[in-house]
């Protein structure tokens, strides 16, 4: 992870989610567009990927109703559009990789730390204070 390219971005999601599960989702699925957006680009510049893109996710539930349809009976509330992050997982285009919110670099962007927790995470990013 230190050395890949990180696109980062912030936004109100336009739905209300039921569960965090839910809402981790969504993102996942804007992550995604993002994700295909920029293979795209870069394939417009000459540089085609040939591994899949990995995102990170942090919540177990929205990587498992990512990969398996089987939960229909738990996500027949969430919005068809979303499930575009199935099509790309299917087509090699992304992969999902679980991330423990110890590792989620994220973290120092949406939450409050403690100092140590910060400055691992600073370091980690390769931002040192002056």
């Amino acid at each position: 992870m230190p050395d890949s390219t990180t696109s980062w971005c912030s936004k109100k999601q336009g739905t209300v989610a039921k569960s965090t599960t839910d809402a981790e989702y969504v993102a996942l699925s804007q992550a995604t567009q993002e994700a295909i957006y920029l293979r795209k680009l870069l394939a417009d510049l000459g540089y085609k990927a040939d591994l899949p893109t990995v995102l990170y996710e942090g919540i177990q539930g929205a990587i498992e109703i990512s990969r398996n349809p089987r939960f229909h009976n738990r996500t027949k509330h969430i919005d068809v559009t979303f499930h575009f992050v199935r099509e790309r997982i299917a087509s090699n285009e992304i992969r999902v990789v679980y991330c423990p919110s110890i590792d989620m670099l994220a973290d120092i962007m949406t939450k409050g730390l403690t100092k140590s927790r910060l400055e691992k995470l600073r370091k980690s990013l390769n931002v040192y204070a002056c």
